[in-house]
């Protein structure tokens, strides 16, 4: 939650720098329009200097609208490489007019001659073309083909009514101002189509490209091509007419429309919006849902059909191509209307279709109620609905029979009435956590809630949000009984786990007398052989009883730390058998293993036997030597080694078939663990056990 009001609050300081940025920018070109005109005022009385400023100020200022809209296109990069290239061609189109415009300069400046119809021109009319493909690459508006179609009629009507009045008021007056001078007809011209194209381009703007997330920058931009479409227009009848004068108040509308141009790319690159009041909003409501767009159209005709009527009235000599292009208008305003005709039809069998459909769904929604209903009330468990309120709103028949309410008497109630204070607290501080992290709050509590009576019951609450609410679906468990049959069954484990410590503390405790028994016995023996039979039984008997009193200490009565084992029984063993003149060391190299019963008693025999022979028979007469035991687990395998330096076994002695009784219980107690035992005789003597976990036997 700190992190994103920490990330809100970013991205709100960075928005409002970036309007303070484009309202700094806006403030700079007017203050530079108004200086552009101030200054030109007061140098018109100074021709040579006044021409140097005017070109100076045009140069500077298509610069800095060619560098806005260069930085709109680096920042449009995340929404699509079409987008960046419309901006790219734009950024273009005013570059153009910027080379164009230090070539005026030039020509004005340096040789002193109307730049109008010169090279430069060529520049100023590849604007045209340039802006209005860059027009064409945004990406347009999501319509159905019907919708599209009207467009283009549109459109079409708009700009062939516009080619009529141009027409009549620019190119017929051109024919008959025409003096021999071709190349002042064709620039004419030229820009009496330029007029057209940025009409062009701006319709199809207004009609096919605004999208809410480049708002701002398109209104701006349909602004810039209305006054550069005018400025054209009255600039091509200037040349007509051979009333243009260059740096003139006429250029001020290329100035003015150019800054505007500028100004798209500043609210671009800027993501500046504009405080949309209610006619803007109402007015991009209309064009989203093509309310208003048809009217342009309809107004296109309207002057059309003036221009005739007067064109009848005032006897004009281009009545009958203005009768004729009518005739297209009145073509195109019956074939839209077909379009229109069929995308009714269309919308009419969608509607039906819609019914239909509709139908299909409420019918469904009534099974699916039916069905949820079903659901609710035979889920085994109460089932109820919570509001944000904290009411009961809903609740099934196993709710009022596990607490005694009835649908109509929780109705009014809060869960709240319902539960013990201690519940209380514990349910408010899980709603409070599924506020602040829901995917990770716990879904389920243990809870005690209050039937009817007052009673006092067990309960288990599982409960989730329902999708699209803020209301919770719970299911309340009555755990009365299985809490009291769970205290009962903790209560019994508790005692059998005393009785079983008491058993393997008893066996223990016999072991230990069998093994005083003999050992008292072993005092009136005088037979060595007879002694040592004695001795190696009381140390079997040894190593049971540390097994058992490793078990009846342990936490879980099954299983022990055979390593910690392998120390003390080694130790026993060794100084059992060690004497002062003994130099044999004892290397324990073992790990924290737990083992169970099953392994560990078998085990520890098997360890007490080959320690003993290791002691007693490895190193005669008192040599030197060590004696080293190994614990290890990897996997799920078990490896003990127990290997001495000592004189080892006589060659060719088979250890599986011998008479030795320590030997045949080492065999039959490894087959015992399902182990595998392996000796090694190279230097001294190895055994080495592998076996398995209990229940890994194959």
């Amino acid at each position: 939650m700190k992190e994103e009001n920490r990330t809100f609050k970013k991205n709100l300081l960075k928005k409002n720098q970036n309007s303070k940025l484009f309202k700094r920018i806006s403030i700079l070109s007017i203050i530079f329009l108004i200086s552009y005109i101030t200054i030109g005022l007061l140098l018109s009385n100074q021709p040579y200097f006044c021409t140097i400023f005017v070109y100076t100020m045009i140069a500077i200022l298509y610069f800095m609208v060619t560098f806005s809209l260069f930085l709109a296109t680096r920042h449009v990069k995340k929404y699509g490489q079409r987008t960046q290239l419309a901006w790219g061609l734009l950024t273009f189109s005013v570059l153009l007019s910027t080379v164009a415009s230090v070539m005026w300069a030039i020509i004005i400046i340096y040789f002193n001659l109307n730049p109008a119809t010169s090279v430069a021109d060529l520049f100023y009319l590849l604007f045209f073309p340039v802006f209005l493909l860059g027009i064409f690459v945004f990406p347009s508006t999501r319509k159905n083909n019907h919708q599209r179609y009207k467009a283009y009629f549109d459109i079409g009507m708009v700009l062939f009514s516009a080619f009529l009045v141009i027409y009549t008021f620019f190119i017929s007056p051109a024919a008959e101002f025409y003096q021999g001078d071709l190349l002042k007809l064709i620039f004419s011209l030229a820009y009496v189509v330029a007029g057209l194209l940025l009409l062009w381009a701006l319709l199809d703007l207004i009609f096919n490209r605004i999208k809410t997330n480049m708002q701002t920058p398109f209104i701006i931009l349909v602004l810039g091509i209305f006054i550069l479409t005018i400025t054209s227009t009255l600039y091509a009848y200037q040349l007509i007419t051979g009333t243009y004068v260059p740096g003139g108040a006429g250029d001020v509308g290329w100035l003015v429309g150019y800054t505007i141009l500028g100004l798209a790319g500043a609210a671009q690159f800027t993501n500046f919006n504009i405080n949309r009041n209610r006619h803007i909003t109402r007015f991009l409501s209309w064009h989203y849902s093509y309310h208003w767009t048809p009217y342009l159209a309809l107004a296109g005709i309207f002057i059309s059909y003036s221009l005739l009527i007067w064109a009848v009235n005032t006897s004009n000599p281009n009545l009958l191509f203005l009768e004729a292009g009518s005739g297209v208008l009145i073509f195109m305003v019956i074939t839209r209307q077909i379009v229109s005709i069929r995308e009714n039809r269309d919308l009419y069998h969608q509607a039906q279709k819609e019914i239909k459909t509709r139908r299909k769904v409420e019918e469904s929604l009534q099974k699916s109620e039916s069905l949820y209903r079903t659901i609710f009330e035979n889920t085994g468990t109460a089932t109820l609905i919570i509001d944000k309120k904290n009411r009961l709103c809903l609740t099934n028949s196993e709710f009022e029979r596990i607490t005694g309410y009835s649908q109509e008497e929780v109705s009014e109630k809060t869960w709240q009435d319902l539960v013990s204070k201690e519940s209380q607290k514990i349910i408010e501080e899980l709603h409070k956590d599924m506020n602040r992290d829901y995917d990770h709050t716990p879904r389920t509590v243990e809870i005690k809630f209050i039937d009817k009576e007052g009673i006092i019951k067990d309960g288990f609450l599982i409960f989730t949000l329902i999708p699209g609410t803020e209301d919770f679906l719970a299911s309340l468990l009555d755990i009365t009984q299985r809490k009291k049959d769970h205290e009962l069954v903790k209560k019994s484990l508790k005692e059998k786990e005393v009785l079983l410590k008491e058993i393997h503390h008893r066996v223990k405790n016999n072991l230990m007398i069998i093994s005083s028994l003999l050992n008292l016995q072993s005092h009136y023996i005088d037979d060595k052989e007879h002694l040592e039979i004695f001795r190696e039984s009381q140390s079997r008997a040894n190593s049971m009883a540390l097994i058992h009193e490793r078990l009846y200490k342990s936490s879980d009565l099954k299983s022990i730390d055979f390593g910690d084992y392998i120390q003390n029984l080694a130790r026993e063993i060794f100084h059992s058998y060690s004497t002062t003149d003994s130099e044999i060391n004892l290397i324990v190299d073992v790990e924290e293993v737990m083992l169970d019963i099953d392994n560990a008693i078998p085990l520890g025999l098997i360890l007490n036997e080959l320690l003993t022979n290791s002691m007693k028979y490895a190193f005669p007469q008192g040599e030197s030597g060590e004696i080293k035991v190994k614990f290890s687990k990897k996997d799920k395998t078990y490896t003990l080694i127990v290997e001495d330096n000592g004189v080892g076994f006589p060659p060719r002695f088979d250890y599986k078939n011998t008479d030795s009784l320590g030997l045949q219980l080492i065999n039959n107690l490894t087959a015992q663990i399902s182990g595998e035992l392996e000796l090694d005789t190279t230097n001294g003597t190895c055994f080495k056990i592998e076996f398995l976990e209990s229940g890994f036997h194959d």
